[in-house]
């Protein structure tokens, strides 16, 4: 038999219980009785991955990465790359004005209508994370190299300023040591959609797309000072179409790089 004030506890417990049930709460402890913790919530987010997020019809692919400094400054990189455009495309006016520039006089209008060029314009984005800032001696380069193909280069993203100075801007190497935001200008020859073209818009996909923190042969991102992690990128639909993600692709990602494309040249 219970106690008279157990019995009193056991009829407080049970009437508040049929109240609580009645109204869909869930009750409380009686008294004496340890509270138990709230579960975290499971209710999934509403945000959408950076992958899902909508994209500019013109995207082809977009790479990114993280890069950490030796003095904890962290930096969240972006690189997207968009459709090529012809040389004789008004879209391509302020493209090709900046690759004449940039190649200082080694390149023209009419080069470009004789080579069918198109001009691929890649955007990039660098941007600190809260805290420590990132120091003015770490370079970050990307990919494509200008060994391969003329490349200009407007706002933070930068020249190669170790390179010969009778070497045209055009065809150095870009890096970006601040963060902040950019643009490449690629220049794609023989890749227009005229019949005598070889490309048809697909040369972008000839070559290799992203970052790297290491720029010297046989260095180790610890001895850069610079780490890479997070790497991930996307292939739009618009991509595949232009021969992105075909059988000639491979990924480079490690602590030094964080690159996809063909790496034949």
């Amino acid at each position: 038999m219970l106690a008279p004030m157990n019995r009193a506890s056991a009829l407080w417990s049970a009437a508040v219980i049929s109240l609580l049930v009645l109204s869909g709460c869930t009750p409380p402890a009686a008294p004496g009785e340890p509270v138990a913790s709230e579960s975290p919530s499971t209710t999934p987010t509403t945000e959408p991955s950076p992958t899902e997020a909508a994209l500019a019809d013109d995207v082809l692919l977009v790479v990114s990465a993280v890069a950490t400094a030796d003095n904890g400054a962290v930096l969240d990189l972006t690189m997207t790359v968009h459709r090529p455009t012809a040389f004789d495309d008004p879209a391509s006016a302020e493209s090709a004005a900046l690759m004449t520039d940039s190649c200082g006089g080694g390149t023209d209008d009419s080069l470009y209508a004789d080579q069918l060029w198109t001009f691929a314009s890649v955007d990039i984005d660098a941007v600190e994370r809260p805290g420590t800032a990132w120091p003015d001696n770490r370079r970050l380069f990307f990919r494509p190299l200008a060994t391969y193909v003329n490349i200009a280069a407007d706002g933070a993203v930068l020249d190669d300023d170790g390179a010969d100075p009778a070497t045209p801007h055009c065809r150095t190497d870009k890096h970006l040591d601040v963060p902040g935001s950019g643009t490449m200008v690629v220049g794609l020859e023989g890749d227009t959609d005229d019949v005598s073209a070889a490309g048809q818009f697909t040369r972008w996909a000839n070559q290799m797309w992203g970052f790297q923190g290491v720029y010297v042969a046989g260095q180790s991102a610890e001895a850069a000072g610079i780490v890479l992690s997070e790497c991930t990128y996307t292939v739009t639909d618009a991509g595949k179409a232009l021969n992105g993600g075909s059988a000639d692709w491979i990924e480079r990602i490690d602590d030094e790089r964080c690159q996809v494309g063909n790496p034949k040249i």
